[in-house]
């Protein structure tokens, strides 16, 4: 427990992403953008290959500023195998707390929450050696899932790490507590759902970021986000041949699909004449592009990255109000009501036709209804509660 009169006045989050990558949001921002007060956000290291170019600082952190985020550039990284005896470690995190001493005073710790997520494993052996007194260690996905390679062994004993210098573990899904008590061997996992920039995607500015070369009647569906191998392409095919009049718009990277057979499904579905590929959108554009569009369309496999996931478009989508129609997610009990759910996509055209009645007869309870649980799911309440578990830990 945290002494009375403790609380903790600043955020350190060790990043998934360039805290300047353009196209898409990702947990970590969103929370360190969320914190109120003096933050630090510390880039995860680059490759190997940028050695060759010294693209970065041989030994120095690269202290970089963005309103009241510091954001924090390692020093190019030194493989394991030539930091036999972690002097190059040692010295990286000497140099770190050098950097946060002199922004923060020597006891930085005391009243700092430091945030990191599964997705980078490769921060622990910095962490440890940084030794914050109030660690959270946030479970966003099932990442062992997807097809990606990773060393099962090795990510698994830095995950375990970390959740045992944690002061505290939390998850974004019911799903993934369960898991996360197995695999990370702990005995306390908090399920703290997945948020939104509630005002942002409510109150679009009245730009019209994509002018449409059709008639205003026709319905227009969205989806933005990565497409890549937790997607469910053939619903997508499906949805374009069964209602031919509909034009689907999918905004988003182009990411790992996993398998030739995904790519292929991808390849077919996006053959559809009205099946439109848009490519990236800003960020700050996408609340606008959404409010443009009449369905939003949220089509994944049912698979165990679906199971355990608490996607973020989900909450942008209900931030924006208008019908969605999903496949392959599950969906938390309050939003039941507001959300056209298929569990796989044997379903998705019944539950799009519903989504069709919905846009011949607008109703504004249901638009309320949707954004007043984005309302009540925001980035700054998760990050309060999260404050709030470490003042009681």
């Amino acid at each position: 427990m945290i002494k009375d009169g403790t609380r903790m006045k600043r955020w350190i989050t060790f990043g998934m992403s360039q805290y300047r990558t353009p196209g898409f949001s990702d947990t970590s921002r969103q929370m360190t953008q969320a914190f109120v007060g003096p933050k630090a956000y510390v880039e995860p290291p680059k490759p190997f290959s940028s050695w060759r170019t010294l693209d970065g600082t041989v030994v120095n952190w690269t202290v970089q500023q963005e309103g009241q985020t510091d954001i924090l550039v390692p020093p190019l990284p030194i493989p394991s195998k030539l930091d036999l005896f972690r002097t190059g470690l040692k010295w990286q995190a000497r140099r770190l707390d050098q950097v946060l001493r002199n922004r923060w005073g020597s006891a930085w710790r005391d009243e700092t929450i430091v945030y990191v997520t599964n997705w980078t494993p490769q921060f622990q052996p910095l962490i440890q050696r940084l030794g914050p007194k109030h660690l959270v260690f946030d479970v966003v996905d099932d990442v062992l899932s997807f097809p990606y390679g990773f060393q099962r062994d090795r990510v698994l004993s830095s995950w375990r790490q970390l959740a045992a210098q944690a002061s505290v573990v939390t998850t974004v899904s019911k799903h993934l507590q369960r898991k996360s008590v197995e695999e990370l061997q702990v005995a306390a996992v908090h399920v703290l759902p997945n948020g939104v920039d509630a005002d942002r995607f409510m109150n679009p500015t009245g730009r019209r970021p994509i002018e449409f070369d059709e008639p205003q009647s026709t319905v227009r569906v969205g989806f933005a986000g990565t497409l890549n191998h937790w997607i469910d392409f053939q619903s997508i095919q499906t949805l374009a041949r069964s209602f031919p009049h509909v034009s689907f718009y999918f905004m988003g990277r182009i990411g790992h699909f996993g398998s030739s057979a995904t790519e292929q499904a991808y390849e077919d579905a996006f053959s559809e004449p009205n099946v439109h590929y848009m490519g990236t959108v800003d960020y700050d554009e996408l609340p606008d592009v959404l409010h443009q569009m009449d369905i939003l369309l949220l089509p994944r496999k049912l698979n165990d990255a679906s199971a355990a996931s608490n996607p973020l478009k989900l909450y942008e989508y209900l931030a924006v109000g208008k019908p969605i129609v999903t496949s392959g997610v599950p969906i938390p009990d309050d939003m039941v009501p507001y959300v056209y759910a298929v569990k796989d996509g044997s379903g998705i055209v019944r539950a799009f036709e519903q989504a069709l009645s919905e846009c011949d007869s607008p109703s504004e309870a249901l638009t309320k209804a949707r954004q007043n649980i984005a309302l009540q799911n925001t980035w700054r309440h998760r990050v309060d509660e999260m404050v709030q578990l470490c003042m009681n830990h």
